[in-house]
């Protein structure tokens, strides 16, 4: 998609594999602005360095391409909770989530956008985190499940949930368990924060494009096309 055909209601997900490469044999590392750079270089290790380096050049690279300027030219800035912005495209909106060994990017507009991708992995307290986390709706429709099937299950509620949070720029600390997904229809949410209702306004897509990877975007209005873009 393109500026121009990247229309209200559409949506573009650039997604893909992260090779932990020697960045600056890439020109990744050119494209990042001085704060980016100092964020990179204050990870732990050379790895989590160039991986940091590696996500901010590929999101520079595909709005870039989508906004018709150099990567190194777009500039971003943080809202009140956090979440980043484009201010020079004010009605443009994105969001960026990785694990693992993968990332994915959505761009829209004149929309609250949000993704998360999680690289689904056993845990011990799996059943701890659910009655936490999920609602009651949730937690029956998960605990009816068979013991095979929960870990993928977990992942698709969470993905969805999470995306959500991050839609409305207030991440987790909105509380989780305030956003509830409909166990019978997962497109769509069942119940929100007041502050974000109706439901009926949030629409959900998902894409398992990978086993044992789950990506869930959530956008606060009619998907009128969506676009799943992999970078390899």
């Amino acid at each position: 998609m393109t500026e121009a055909t990247l229309k209200p209601g559409c949506i573009e997900i650039e997604y893909g594999k992260l090779y932990s490469i020697n960045v600056l044999n890439r020109n990744y590392y050119d494209m990042l602005s001085d704060s980016e750079r100092s964020n990179a270089m204050q990870r732990r290790t050379a790895e989590m360095q160039n991986r940091y380096v590696e996500i901010h050049a590929k999101k520079r690279l595909a709005l870039s391409e989508l906004l018709k300027c150099k990567p190194e030219a777009l500039v971003f800035a943080a809202g009140a909770n956090g979440k980043p912005y484009l201010p020079d495209y004010p009605e443009w909106t994105f969001n960026l989530s990785h694990s693992g060994d993968y990332f994915a990017l959505a761009v829209a507009r004149s929309c609250r956008l949000g993704i998360d991708l999680e690289a689904a992995r056993s845990r011990s307290n799996l059943t701890g985190i659910v009655k936490k986390c999920f609602a009651i709706e949730e937690i029956a429709y998960w605990e009816a499940l068979p013991e095979e099937d929960r870990i993928s299950a977990f992942y698709r509620f969470w993905t969805r949930k999470e995306a959500f949070v991050k839609a409305t720029g207030r991440g987790i600390a909105l509380g989780l368990n305030r956003c509830v997904v409909d166990p019978k229809e997962p497109g769509r949410m069942l119940r929100v924060p007041e502050e974000f209702a109706p439901a009926s306004d949030w629409r959900i897509a998902c894409n398992d494009w990978k086993r044992d990877i789950f990506c869930a975007v959530v956008i606060d209005r009619a998907i009128e096309k969506i676009q799943w873009r992999e970078i390899v």
